[in-house]
């Protein structure tokens, strides 16, 4: 169909007869009529208002009332007094309220309470005979973390190579001073773990309490459990 030739009928114009070309031209000739269309809406709408304001105007009433003096209105800001801020109200106790901070409101751990909190730790394992690896135990890790948001526990590692040789010298020497100057009875025991490794207990006792101590031969350097 390249020869024929097809005649739109809203504009007249000749164009190639091909399905296409008549697509794109009608599309246009479409827009060309929105616009035209759109066009005279505005002019409708421009007559309508200004034939509502010519018939309106001349019933309103002209304000004959007294103007304002040049003077007045050249008053700066400055010559306007201030309304008086409110003042304070003081707090029911007479003490000036504090601002709340961030702190109050965050749980901070620094690095002298982490110190305590690990050998705390680690003393509840060797007091209960615990095995090391209980403050690896995710129930364990997800408690702590409950009673005190952002603290890491010590490790199994921690608790058998770091913690245990500063709690038993710390022991030692509470012993000693609660000993110091006693008449005491010593008693020895002994016996073996199930590696066949060899314990010595001594207990000493007083008149008003006792203290137990043990002796392993891998106490300063426990091997994991």
């Amino acid at each position: 169909m390249t020869g024929c030739r097809a005649k739109c009928n809203n504009c007249g114009h000749e164009l190639q007869g091909l399905v296409k070309r008549m697509k794109i031209h009608y599309k246009s000739a479409q827009g060309r009529k929105m616009k035209v269309v759109q066009v005279l809406q505005r002019l409708l709408m421009g007559i309508q208002l200004e034939l509502v304001l010519n018939m309106v105007l001349p019933f309103v009433p002209k304000y004959d009332g007294p103007s304002v003096p040049s003077s007045a209105a050249s008053t700066s800001a400055a010559d306007v007094p201030s309304a008086p801020r409110p003042s304070k109200r003081p707090s029911p106790s007479g003490t000036p309220r504090k601002k709340a901070v961030l702190d109050s409101f965050v749980v901070r751990t620094s690095a002298t309470q982490k110190a305590e909190l690990d050998e705390q730790v680690a003393k509840m394992v060797y007091a209960t005979n615990s095995a090391f690896r209980l403050v690896d135990h995710p129930e364990f890790v997800k408690m702590v973390e409950m009673l005190r948001p952002g603290y890491k526990p010590p490790s199994r590692q921690d608790v058998a190579d770091e913690h245990l040789p500063q709690v038993y010298e710390k022991e030692v020497r509470k012993c000693s001073d609660i000993l110091r100057g006693s008449t005491v009875c010593l008693g020895l025991d002994g016996w073996s773990n199930v590696h066949n490794e060899p314990i010595i207990c001594a207990t000493a006792m007083t008149e008003w309490s006792s203290l137990s101590g043990g002796y392993h031969r891998y106490l300063r350097r426990a091997p994991h459990c």
